[in-house]
């Protein structure tokens, strides 16, 4: 009994913090409190896929505007030769390849959510084809009776458009989490269209190029649209840097062309899809 009551003794005076036998309490360690999220990432990313002008430049009902003239050949503008390539340069549209270079920076929300803004630099392709003698790319057509509007061999068209872009992007991911995990983002990107190249396969006389200072430009200067992601991202379980790949959709809110003739909802607006790769440093 005298030996219990030691052994108790010693318990309890473990419990109030010292030691039997002239043992030392060894410190431990607290756990660290949670990362401060509240706090601006940095990052870049590269997207690269398909895209595709969905232009259509038919001016059909609107045709006093542009000061159109039945004429003979060796006169003014023909309606009826800008319809006929209009109409051709629709039909052998084809998407090409789109790339995009993004700096971003991202402030953290509440939650799980976060904003992102930056600015972007892309570079897009398309081709198309004629049979008309001169290349279509918005302007009208003078007809000097010299091309056939159609019957003829097709001409191949490539087309380059260059953009600088400022996205807003609102983010739904888990900041901390390390490892792999999901997220999504939805917002809006303005874009200012820097310039428009087309060549024509086996006439270089016949190039067209329009700058953002370039008057008279059959294409829109400023443009609009919206742009969806989604993926996984992976933190590894040392460092404060994630790594994001998903795929991504964009679509313009107005078309690339600057007078449609069509209603607001018939008018054929850009897009592109392809997928999207990224590193962001910070907490």
């Amino acid at each position: 009994m005298s030996l219990l009551a030691t052994r108790v003794t010693g318990l309890s005076l473990a419990s109030l913090g010292a030691l039997p036998n002239g043992l030392t309490p060894l410190p431990t360690d607290l756990p660290a409190p949670a990362a401060e999220t509240h706090r601006w990432r940095y990052g870049a990313s590269y997207t690269a896929g398909l895209f595709n002008p969905n232009i259509n430049f038919s001016r059909a009902g609107i045709e006093s505007a542009y000061n159109y003239s039945n004429a003979p050949a060796f006169g003014p503008e023909s309606p009826a030769l800008t319809e006929t390539a209009a109409a051709q340069y629709r039909e052998h549209l084809r998407p090409g390849l789109t790339q995009r270079l993004a700096l971003l920076a991202t402030r953290h929300l509440r939650g799980h959510w976060s904003l992102s803004t930056g600015v972007e630099l892309s570079q897009s392709t398309a081709q198309s084809a004629a049979s008309v003698r001169y290349p279509f790319v918005g302007e009208q057509l003078v007809d000097i009776g010299l091309g056939q509007a159609e019957g003829g061999p097709l001409t191949p068209t490539a087309f380059r458009y260059r953009n600088a872009n400022i996205p807003l992007v609102l983010s739904y991911s888990n900041p901390v989490k390390r490892g792999w995990s999901l997220y999504g983002r939805l917002g809006g990107v303005v874009s200012a269209l820097l310039g428009v190249r087309s060549e024509v396969a086996g006439d270089p006389e016949a190039t067209r190029t329009y700058s953002v200072l370039s008057a008279g430009t059959p294409y829109r200067r400023v443009l609009g649209s919206v742009r969806g992601a989604a993926g996984t991202q992976f933190r590894p379980a040392t460092g404060n840097w994630a790594f994001t790949l998903g795929p991504v959709a964009e679509l313009g809110l107005m078309p690339l062309n600057a007078h449609p003739a069509q209603h607001y909802l018939a008018q054929s607006r850009p897009y592109s899809f392809g997928m999207e790769a990224g590193v962001e440093f910070g907490r």
